[in-house]
Order: structure tokens, then sequence, then C-alpha cells
């Protein structure tokens, strides 16, 4: 039986990750920049980084049901252009309203993410798989306290 790597797998969904990570740091950091881009003010900006997280709760049951159906690969490609078109989104949005919109594709990112990465590492790495899924979230969880 020919023993197939999974270390590919493994750094694609930690680059994804670490993606993720840098766009919320990204707001965070940049938000003066952004209140001017989008004509707006501090509650404006906690605003687009509340949608965020309700467009997590919008699409985590959603996403849940197709990387049952399409496969882990599909729901992973479905959070990356997700994260493409908030990170798009993001720059040209020129009032709040598109920027909160494009904020609910980074809450899809998370969502389609969590649901395929989990599982596929699990699948992966069954010696390591707390281990592996445990690296996730560390990872993401630094990213953000930076």
């Amino acid at each position: 039986m020919k023993h197939k790597t999974y270390l590919p797998l493994a750094a694609g969904i930690y680059l994804n990750y670490a993606i993720l990570g840098m766009a919320t740091i990204i707001v965070s950091q940049y938000g003066t920049q952004f209140q001017a881009l989008w004509h707006t003010d501090v509650k404006g900006l906690s605003t687009v980084i509340a949608m965020i997280g309700i467009g997590r709760l919008l699409t985590i049951l959603i996403a849940g049901y197709l990387s049952d159906r399409l496969g882990r690969k599909g729901t992973m490609l479905i959070g990356m252009v997700a994260q493409i078109l908030f990170l798009m989104g993001l720059f040209f949005s020129t009032n709040l309203i598109s920027a909160c919109i494009a904020a609910l594709f980074m809450g899809a990112t998370n969502s389609f993410g969590d649901t395929a990465s989990y599982p596929a590492l699990t699948d992966a790495f069954q010696e390591q798989a707390a281990s592996m899924n445990s690296l996730v979230r560390n990872c993401l969880r630094s990213l953000k306290d930076a």
C-alpha cells in the first residue's frame, strides 16, 4: 500500500487560516484609513467587524451541509472564493454598506474553512488529529491577538 503524504494539505489549510487572521488584523490595524475610505466613524468600523461574526452565523449550517455533500475540497474552495470576495470588497468599498456586505463574506470564509479543514485534518492525520486541529485554532488565535 502506497503511503500518501498530507503535508501539502496541512500547509494549505494553515496558510488559509494565516490569511484569515491577517485580514482581521488589517481591518483593525488600518481602522483610521478604512473609516476615511468608508466615510464612517469608529462605530461604523465596529459594525463592519461585527458583520464578520454575523456572516459566520448565517452560513455555518449551510457550510456544514455542503461540506458533507460536496466534500472537503469543494467546501474549502468555496471558502477561498469568499475570502477573495471579502478582500476585494474590503479595498474597493467606498461606503459602509458595501464594506458590511464584504465583511459577510469574511464570515462565510470562516464557516466554510472550519467545516472543511477540521474534518480533512482529522481524516488525514488520524493519530495526531487533536494536535493538528488544535494547531489551527492556536495559530488563528495568535494572529488575532497580535
